[in-house]
């Protein structure tokens, strides 16, 4: 930080635009990394008004997605929309299809997490078209696996399982991501678990809780593993380890105000209380994360399970059921809250 000031000076100094906007944009980067976002918001604003000086145009939209970044961190997707479709005009077709790859990815997660499924995949399309012209393999397994997520979504799981096929056989080949492979495993099981195949879920879920032991040595990357691999489990007829695995993920997931893979824990848990035990009180989980999702992906999940649970139940019990849940918090919900895998 300090080297970065010095720095910073000695090209004011000097007014090397060039410099000033680069040694600014990285000090934004260092206090985005280090969760000072509002400093890194001041910062990176300066840096790009250095960049648009120098009418450097990939400076500027660099500058503009790391913009684009802090707003997504603060919870502001709309703001976060504006910066990265910004940064994708910005950046011109000088820029070269590795760094439209990039942008695109950006731009695609802010609209598959604000609900605008069809423009995500509209932009991951073109970003993997890029991706493959640049010859990124990185990159194309990344945006293969954004792409899948749209598919889930969707709800085409063929298109999303050939898609995390491709991206798991690129990450191999790369042979030192392993994250990628923890994330990929991940959406396979998801996928496999979806369709009905649940042995092929539990294979893959193991996958990814193997790679994450082997890299990080414990299980703790690969948390929504553990919920596919809990699901699998109580659809194979292993309810006592589906509880332990579900319990296990569920507290891992709250210590790690991990909201997403808890409130996904959570819907699998209710899934399998609802078939083998106690119906009202799954419904009533679900129908707390539906009114206060973590994101809108979740959501869209929890509703089409309420509409074929109240379809099953009937109005009346559903409806008395979601007044009930008004007064849950779904984030303090416990496994054994549903008597899962009873």
């Amino acid at each position: 930080m300090t080297a970065l000031r010095r720095s910073l000076h000695a090209a004011r100094a000097l007014a090397k635009e060039a410099e000033v906007a680069f040694a600014l944009h990285a000090l934004g980067r260092l206090w985005y990394l280090g969760g000072k976002l509002r400093r890194a918001e001041a910062v990176t604003e300066l840096a790009l008004s250095w960049y648009e000086r120098s009418r450097d145009a990939r400076g500027s939209a660099l500058a503009l997605s790391l913009l684009g970044h802090l707003a997504w961190a603060r919870g502001d997707g709309q703001r976060a929309l504006t910066f990265y479709r910004r940064a994708l005009d910005v950046s011109g077709p000088a820029s070269g299809p590795s760094m439209r790859a990039y942008l695109r990815c950006n731009l695609g997660v802010v609209e598959l997490g604000i609900g605008m499924v069809a423009a995500a995949r509209e932009c991951f399309r073109a970003g993997l078209d890029d991706a493959r012209e640049a010859g990124d393999p990185a990159l194309v397994s990344h945006l293969c696996t954004s792409l899948a997520e749209v598919c889930l979504e969707e709800r085409d799981f063929e298109g999303a399982d050939a898609l995390l096929e491709e991206s798991m056989r690129t990450y191999r080949r790369m042979g030192h991501y392993a994250a990628g492979v923890v994330a990929t495993a991940t959406r396979l099981a998801r996928v496999a678990n979806h369709r009905g195949d649940h042995a092929r879920a539990r294979e893959w879920a193991q996958v990814g809780i193997d790679q994450a032991r082997q890299e990080w040595g414990s299980n703790e990357e690969a948390l929504e593993c553990l919920v596919q691999a809990a699901w699998a489990d109580a659809r194979l007829g292993f309810p006592v380890a589906a509880r332990e695995t579900l319990a296990h993920a569920i507290r891992l997931a709250r210590q790690r105000c991990e909201f997403a893979e808890l409130a996904r824990a959570i819907v699998v848990g209710a899934i399998l209380a609802y078939e083998r035990s106690t119906p009202d009180r799954a419904y009533e989980a679900v129908a707390s994360i539906h009114a206060d999702p973590p994101d809108a992906s979740i959501r869209r999940w929890a509703e089409e399970i309420l509409t074929r649970w109240r379809a099953d139940m009937g109005p009346e019990r559903a409806s008395a059921l979601e007044e009930r849940a008004r007064g849950l918090d779904w984030r303090t919900l416990e496994s054994g809250d549903m008597e899962v895998c009873a």
